[in-house]
């Protein structure tokens, strides 16, 4: 071992040569080449930029939040009616979004006050409360049409006049519009302004039997009767008879009676009082009338 160390060391020495710098031999390993461990500290191009790009992210983040949540810039200060002619007539829709005057329109929610609007309105068939950006809320809506004039009488002699829409609630009171029919209703107490005084289905009963008979029999209707407790509907035609009718069976099953009867009841020339078609026999052809005097 003491000679194998010997040789290793004179084959170093054999490729030195005076004034240059000695080869050592380091195929056994002897010398091993250490790595430059002095790293350069400087900063690399690429991630100076990547620097700036993600403070800029940042800063516009901060800009964008400021500008969004705490600037003036979607602040609501107008709150209007589309419709300039509805303005002072509806100013009160209005009072109900006071509450969102100065807050963020990106964040004002306006479902509820709707909702609450329609619930105290129910004359309001649509309405809508539309952001326009940045800073204003517009309100559109309509209202079911009016339909039906009813004159309400009372069992203390009282008569009150009300004007209905479509679902028949009274949305105006004290007032009639002689473009519309009309309608008598008996009651022991009258009617509330502004409230429910009849019921759909028997508002498309009574238009739908008034219109059916003026299509059928080409005889105008002048106006209608309906009786809550028997359940009965009258029509006065234009020939000042009275039709009546069971307002819980089809008009068209009882017009129909009516229809066959016509061969032996002349209605257009004969001077009648009324027409009774509420009486069903095992037929279901009977008919009674009266001839006035």
């Amino acid at each position: 071992m003491f000679f194998n160390r010997k040789r290793h060391i004179q084959r170093l020495y054999k490729r030195y040569a005076y004034g240059k710098t000695p080869l050592l031999d380091n195929k056994s390993g002897f010398l091993r080449k250490k790595k430059n461990i002095i790293k350069n500290i400087a900063p690399e191009p690429k991630k100076i930029k990547k620097i700036i790009i993600a403070g800029l992210l940042a800063g516009g983040i901060l800009v964008f939040i400021y500008w969004i949540f705490l600037s003036p810039a979607f602040k609501i200060n107008e709150i209007s009616i589309e419709y300039i002619e509805f303005q002072s007539e509806n100013a009160f829709i209005k009072d109900y979004f006071n509450s969102l005057m100065g807050k963020n329109i990106i964040f004002a929610k306006t479902e509820s006050i709707v909702e609450k609007i329609k619930k105290d309105y129910p004359e309001f068939k649509s309405l809508v409360a539309r952001k326009k950006f940045p800073h204003a809320i517009i309100i559109s809506f309509s209202e079911y049409p009016l339909i039906m004039n009813v004159i309400n009488y009372t069992e203390g002699g009282g008569v009150y006049k009300f004007i209905i829409n479509e679902i028949g609630y009274a949305a105006q009171s004290n007032i009639e519009n002689p473009n519309l029919p009309y309608v008598k209703i008996a009651t022991k107490e009258p009617f509330k302004p502004n409230s429910f005084i009849i019921s759909k289905d028997k508002i498309d009963y009574i238009t739908g039997a008034a219109n059916y008979f003026e299509t059928k029999f080409k005889m105008k209707i002048l106006e209608s009767e309906y009786k809550i407790y028997a359940r009965e509907l009258r029509l006065k035609t234009e020939k000042y008879f009275t039709i009546m009718l069971d307002a819980q069976k089809p008009y068209e099953e009882q017009f129909l009676k009516l229809k066959k009867a016509l061969v032996k009841l002349d209605i257009y020339n004969t001077p009648l009082e009324y027409i009774d078609l509420r009486i069903y026999s095992g037929s279901g052809e009977k008919i009674i009338f009266k001839k006035r005097k």
